[in-house]
């Protein structure tokens, strides 16, 4: 089974290391460019890169990214963020748990059990205050 990443960017490239380490866990890493700046861009040089041509948005990015790296062959795709958000250490994990052949998606969540969403405690703090 063919799993390759996708890594939507929008402000900043993402650091070579960060690739580097996402590429270890998979079979090919693919880097959409979604307006980036030039000196961002000029980062990625010589690594495959998807340039959309402007800010176009997370969605489109995505889109447009797993579409090619399944043209290209892909089995699976692995959407993961530019910035370091999520450990490419947690690759190997969530590649355990591949969905099964007659399902076309499965999610992973940054978040661990019994953690919150990033915002929940500002959120539950306004709410508090609409009261």
């Amino acid at each position: 089974m063919s799993v390759r990443a996708v890594v939507p960017c929008h402000v900043r490239a993402p650091s070579l290391e960060l690739l580097e380490a996402i590429e270890a866990h998979v079979d090919a890493v693919l880097v959409v460019d979604d307006g980036l700046g030039a000196a961002e861009a000029d980062r990625l040089r010589g690594l495959r890169v998807l340039r959309l041509g402007g800010n176009r948005g997370k969605g489109t990015a995505v889109a447009r990214g797993a579409a090619r790296l399944v043209r290209d062959g892909a089995d699976a795709v692995l959407v993961i963020d530019g910035d370091g958000q999520h450990p490419p250490s947690a690759i190997p994990t969530s590649s355990t748990r591949r969905a099964t052949p007659s399902s076309s998606s499965a999610t992973a969540s940054a978040t661990c059990a019994g953690s919150r969403p990033p915002g929940a405690r500002r959120t539950s703090r306004r709410r508090r205050r609409w009261r």
